[in-house]
Order: structure tokens, then C-alpha cells, then sequence
């Protein structure tokens, strides 16, 4: 069974009692105490208040001591002497130890103290509390259940696995965790195949009987078995829960969907109060506001792109040209050549003409010169766009542009105050540093050598600076 780490464990206790209320929070973890007979001389005061915490003091004037000593007194009818109280506890502890219900257990003292031994407590359940408040009838199901599962063999609670299963996880390991999850014949000789990827993620070649998905969920499972679906919130809108709770019940089957409602989320509660508006509300079909020139017009970017038939390299460097000195970072020449001829702009101006007709004059589409005024003269919007679609397209690298310049100008700044006579090689890192906060710029910075060899190269600034010290 994958368990998750003690600092995860501490991460979401630590929420819990940030975000829920008694009694559903996580109380903080507390080490048990450590009885002790005798604290040796001398050592008494390295303790502090944190450790008086953890130490349960037994010796024959501690408090404990004293209403021991008072009680074996009346049981005994005279006094007891210390050193007789003494080998009694002694001898009460040596025989609770052979029947396995305390143990040794070192201590910050250079003696050992006692604990209890965890299997021997017996939990049972509160018919009243002693604060007069309910019983939680939850917390004492969870036990009892607990208690049974652990009687029968503990397979319910220590057979369980679940993984992952988002654009956050490798290419390669998520189509490992869907063989594991199919568990098909093929996917298990597969399986063999890919082992040395289970081994690098710590993960068993077994089947695996959950997935965690993301609401969409990637493509390439077979989920027409599953059946149960659980919703960490309520989704937004009925279609959007019609969506993810039918991954489940496919197939004809029956299916399990439950729901988790925020107790502070006044749209989670709504949906808590009135679940029939989400489970059986209104599914409202998807549209598009066609008068949008917006997003007429980024749509029309996209079909002048289309009908020039240009090449374009997926990295931005490969499509600009950083030869320049001033930065400028125009369009490669033989893009702007492409991009900017005239039969480009007639082919793309009759092709959006067509595809604004066919839109506009449609009896879905609800356009008028009220709410869409350029749709009057729809020629001219159309060549006005096809014109204008060259002059957009390079507009969409300014950004990057903006950030190669600042990059650039942190580089150097760098330089300069590094090249500084009388720095030590300590204080010229330093220099680098401020040099960064001050131009404005993120701390990544283009290697000029990279540059040089049409490639960009980001690297941190920290390892840039610590290169140009050693030159």
C-alpha cells in the first residue's frame, strides 16, 4: 500500500485545522509521555518546560510518588518506607513488562523510562462524555470498523493503491499506470516491458484498482467498468455534473456518485440544501456570442494563417531574428516575405467572406447592426482584417521580445558591475544579484553564446554570474 509521507501527513493535518471545525480537524500530534523513577543527580536542571511535556516523574516525592506511597499506606495499614517504595514499584513495572503492556524507552536522562505498550489499550466506546456532549457516532463507527478490518487480516485497509492520472504525470508513466489500471493480458506482458519505469517511480507492477483523475481526464482509458465516481466539490453547473459523474454507469450499469460539500462555501451548501437543482437542473447548451468582433476576428487570424501555408517552427526563437544589435527582433525575412504578399491577403479576404456569410446568415445567428455595427458593411470588416492579420501576427511576439530585451539588459548589467576592479569574487556575485533587482526583469537571462548559434538558452542568473566571476 503507497502511503504518503510524514510531511504530507503533517501538511494536511496542518489545513485541517485551518479550514474545519471540531470534531473533524486533525488535533496535533503529541509524543507520549516517558515514566520515570529516578531522574539522576545533577541532570535535573538541562530540562526545560518542553520536556517536563514528556516526563511522567515517579519517584517518592513526585506527586505521582506521594499518592502512591498514600494509597499502598491504607492498603497496607502502615506507613511505607522510601526505599520500600521503591522495590515495590520496581517489581509492580518488571512484572507489567513480562506481560507486554509497558516497555523501556530512552530518555534525554542516561536512564530509560516507560511506556505503554500501544497493543495493549482497548478502546472502547462513551455512552457519555464527560463535557455532557454527544457521542460522535462517526468517529466511533470508523473504529469499530477499523477493529474489524484489522481482525479479519487487514486486506480491506493495506490492499488499496491509488495513483495519479493527469497532465502533471510523464507521457511514459501515465500510459504505465492506465496498464496497470486495465489490467488487460497484453497490458500485463506490456508491463514487463516497462519495468524499469515502475522501479524509478517506486511504484509495484500490480494491478492498480484506483485512479485519480482530473475532471476532463486524459484519453486513452477504458473506464466502461467504472463504477463509482467521487466529486471533491460540487461542480459549477448541472452540465458540468452531468459530465463528470457519467464516467461512471456506462455500459447499462449502475453507478455510485457522491458528492463533497464545502461547509464554507455558500455554493457548495446552495447545492447541499437543494441537490435536486444539480442532479436533475437545467443543462444549458454551450454557445458562442457571434457578435463578438473580438472573436470573429481572432478566429478570421487564424484562417489568414491557414491560407498562407507558412512553415513555423514551434520554438519563438526559430521564427525571430536576433541578429540585430538594437534587439529589435523582427520576423525571420523569408516569413515576412510569405506573410506579407498580396495574393495572401485576397485569398484569406474571400475565404473569411465566405465563412462570415455563412455565419451571418444563418437563422441561429442573432446579429444586428444594433449590437454588431461592424457587421454592416461585412467587406469591409473582412478586408480590413486581412490586411491588418500581418501586423497582429508580429504584435503576438511582443511580449516575448519585451523579455528578451530585459533579459539581455540584465546580462550586461551584470557584467559590468562583476568586471569591477577590487571586487572579490564574493561581492561581484553579489553585484549580479542587485543588478537584477534593479533592471526589473525576471532572473533568467539569455546566454549570449546560445544566441550566437541560433539556439536561446535561459539559464539562472546565480549560474551566469558564477561563470563571468571565474573568467
Amino acid at each position: 500500500m503507497w502511503l504518503p509521507a510524514y510531511s504530507e501527513i503533517e501538511s494536511l493535518a496542518s489545513a485541517s485545522r485551518s479550514i474545519l471545525r471540531d470534531p473533524w480537524r486533525a488535533a496535533k500530534e503529541r509524543s507520549a509521555a516517558a515514566l520515570l523513577v529516578d531522574v539522576p543527580r545533577g541532570r535535573r536542571r538541562t530540562t526545560n518546560v518542553g520536556d517536563e511535556a514528556f516526563i511522567l516523574r515517579a519517584g517518592p516525592l513526585s506527586a505521582l510518588g506521594r499518592k502512591l506511597r498514600k494509597r499502598w499506606e491504607r492498603i497496607a495499614g502502615r506507613k511505607i518506607a522510601t526505599a520500600e517504595y521503591r522495590t515495590v514499584l520496581d517489581s509492580l513495572l518488571q512484572i507489567a513488562a513480562a506481560h507486554n503492556l509497558i516497555r523501556r524507552v530512552p530518555t534525554i536522562f542516561d536512564t530509560d523510562g516507560w511506556q505503554l505498550e500501544p497493543a495493549a489499550l482497548r478502546l472502547f466506546p462513551a455512552q457519555q462524555r464527560d463535557d455532557k456532549r454527544a457521542v460522535n457516532s462517526y468517529f466511533v463507527s470508523v473504529c469499530e470498523t477499523l477493529a474489524e478490518e484489522l481482525q479479519a487480516g487487514g486486506c480491506a485497509l493495506f490492499g488499496a493503491e491509488g495513483r495519479e492520472h493527469t497532465a502533471q504525470v510523464t507521457q511514459e508513466l501515465r500510459l504505465v499506470r492506465e496498464r496497470r489500471f486495465r489490467w488487460g493480458t497484453e497490458d500485463q506482458l506490456e508491463l514487463g516491458e516497462t519495468r524499469d519505469i515502475l522501479l524509478g517511480n517506486g511504484e509495484p507492477s500490480t494491478r492498480l484498482p484506483v485512479l485519480f483523475c482530473s475532471p476532463t481526464m486524459e484519453l486513452g482509458v477504458d473506464i466502461s467498468s467504472l463504477n463509482a465516481v467521487y466529486l471533491r466539490n460540487v461542480p459549477p453547473t448541472p452540465a458540468n455534473y452531468a459530465q463528470r459523474s457519467g464516467r461512471a454507469g456506462r455500459s447499462g450499469q449502475a453507478a455510485l456518485v457522491v458528492t463533497y460539500c464545502a461547509a464554507q462555501s455558500p455554493h457548495d451548501q446552495h447545492y447541499f440544501e437543494h441537490p435536486e437543482e444539480m442532479v436533475s437542473g437545467v443543462v444549458r447548451p454551450p454557445s458562442l456570442d457571434l457578435a463578438n468582433r473580438d472573436l470573429i476576428s481572432a478566429h478570421f487570424h487564424a484562417v489568414w494563417l491557414a491560407e498562407s501555408g507558412q512553415h513555423l517552427e514551434p520554438s519563438i526563437p526559430e521564427v525571430l531574428d536576433n541578429s540585430p544589435q538594437d534587439l529589435s527582433l523582427p520576423l525571420l525575412a523569408a516569413i515576412t516575405d510569405e506573410l506579407t504578399k498580396q495574393t495572401l491577403t485576397d485569398a484569406a479576404q474571400a475565404r473569411m467572406l465566405r465563412i462570415l456569410n455563412s455565419i451571418l446568415d444563418s437563422k441561429e445567428a442573432v446579429v444586428t447592426k444594433d449590437n454588431a455595427p461592424w457587421s454592416v458593411d461585412r467587406l469591409a470588416f473582412v478586408r480590413q482584417t486581412a490586411e491588418a492579420s500581418f501586423d497582429e501576427f508580429n504584435k503576438a511576439f511582443d511580449r516575448w521580445r519585451e523579455l528578451y530585451r530585459g533579459a539581455a539588459e540584465q546580462l550586461a548589467s551584470a557584467n559590468r558591475r562583476s568586471e569591477m576592479r577590487g571586487l572579490s569574487a564574493r561581492e561581484a556575485l553579489r553585484a549580479t544579484h542587485s543588478s537584477g533587482r534593479e533592471c526589473g526583469s525576471p532572473h533568467f537571462v539569455v546566454d549570449r553564446h546560445s544566441a550566437q548559434r541560433k539556439r536561446i538558452g535561459i539559464r539562472p542568473i546565480a549560474k551566469i554570474a558564477r561563470r563571468v566571476v571565474r573568467r
